[in-house]
């Protein structure tokens, strides 16, 4: 299985795994497109970023996240998903293989009862 090499937040198992990204162009689109998973791109010392993972926990939504700032290819994981989304900040949230955005348009999602 591709995914052993990046911290998993499951908020209902309480369990942690790790996740092996590939930092191509052509990997990243297929994990962030995947229809059942949701993904959290953060770094460890974003305060929006722990907003956001606070919002998901308190929604029970479970969710993988990718702390950049803990990897080593982790600009070039930023880099891809600039190209791919236009969005340069963290936290970059994809929820069911659809990008929803950064904090305010999660938040904003969240408030407009769109998010889950």
């Amino acid at each position: 299985m591709f995914r052993t090499g990046l911290r998993v937040h499951y908020t209902r198992v309480l369990q942690t795994r790790r996740l092996h990204i590939e930092p191509s162009k052509s990997f990243i689109q297929t994990l962030i497109s995947d229809p059942k998973s949701n993904l959290v791109f953060s770094k460890t010392y974003c305060p929006y970023a722990s907003q956001v993972k606070d919002l998901l926990n308190t929604l029970c939504i479970n969710y993988e996240t990718i702390e950049l700032d803990k990897r080593d290819d982790g600009a070039r994981i930023q880099e891809i998903l600039t190209e791919l989304t236009g969005q340069r900040t963290v936290p970059n949230v994809f929820l069911k293989g659809k990008h929803i955005g950064g904090c305010d348009d999660t938040l904003a999602n969240h408030k407009a009862g769109k998010l889950i």
